[in-house]
């Protein structure tokens, strides 16, 4: 049962373009729905508050360290020093335009432990010419972290600057279609000009005819055999104190859910970059 929700609209889902233009069914969808979770489960429902550092917290005791900075939403990315910048700009009067580049975006810290995780950012979504967007303001705002969720599936996304500014060691891709992670998101994961060192690419679904037709890319070596063919279910674990995490891949074929592989890593030292 989810007792909160983080909606970046609500309630008033009148920014940064009016109510009722070009997702008014998906709207009236979400209101729906959390009126009936509402009623049923108790959910708190809070507008997400774009630079905060206290509205995700820990319910169950707390852990020294912890902190989840909400660095994106609405096309408009928070810096540590209390800047925002509109990535987007939209025009006054703009009704129309794609929900993805106003998805929520949060750089969790525990210890010296960073982890990035955001929605639907595509360096193709559709802003003005010669503007960064979204992914690249997030490049001069999230500094450096250990573990990155892939953004849009890792589908046309993660643009050079960014991938250069995250310096993730392991990069987690939420996938269930075998062409989400395209060629020219991986190559770019993959280069080593952008930062050197190892690095482990995790998308959960990589099956056997994908790896065929990507057979001789270089990416693929950073692909760990744990999620080629059958894919597999992610889980991050890190241990008291952050110093240290496991990527664990279990196996996504019952509700046995085996464990195929687990990795560990040692955690960046703290401040090296870290937002």
């Amino acid at each position: 049962v989810f007792k909160k929700a983080l909606d970046r609209g609500y309630p008033t889902f009148d920014a940064p373009i009016p109510a009722g233009t070009s997702w008014d069914r998906e709207l009236e969808h979400m209101k729906m729905l959390y009126a009936y979770l509402q009623k049923r489960d108790g959910l708190v429902v809070e507008k997400f508050r774009l630079g905060a550092t206290d509205q995700i917290a820990l319910t169950h005791g707390g852990a020294k360290d912890f902190s989840a900075f909400n660095i994106s939403a609405n096309g408009r990315v928070a810096f540590r020093d209390g800047t925002v910048k509109d990535a987007l700009k939209l025009k006054p009067g703009t009704r129309y335009f794609s929900e993805n580049p106003f998805s929520l975006g949060v750089v969790f810290s525990y210890g010296p432990f960073r982890f990035y995780t955001a929605g639907d950012f595509s360096h193709g979504c559709n802003h003005e010419e010669g503007r960064p967007g979204v992914e690249g303001v997030m490049a001069e705002a999230c500094g450096e972290v250990d573990v990155a969720k892939l953004n849009h599936h890792g589908h046309h996304s993660m643009p050079a600057a960014l991938v250069k500014a995250l310096k993730a060691r392991c990069l987690v891709a939420c996938v269930w279609d075998q062409k989400h992670v395209t060629e020219d998101t991986l190559t770019t994961l993959s280069d080593r000009s952008l930062y050197p060192g190892d690095r482990m690419i995790l998308p959960t679904v990589f099956p056997k005819e994908r790896l065929a037709e990507d057979a001789g890319r270089a990416y693929l070596a950073d692909i760990p055999e744990a999620v080629r063919n059958d894919g597999a279910h992610i889980v991050l674990t890190v241990p008291a104190g952050g110093r240290t995490y496991t990527m664990t891949c279990l196996d996504p074929s019952d509700r046995e859910l085996r464990v195929k592989a687990e990795y560990a890593f040692v955690t960046k030292a703290k401040g090296e970059g870290a937002a």
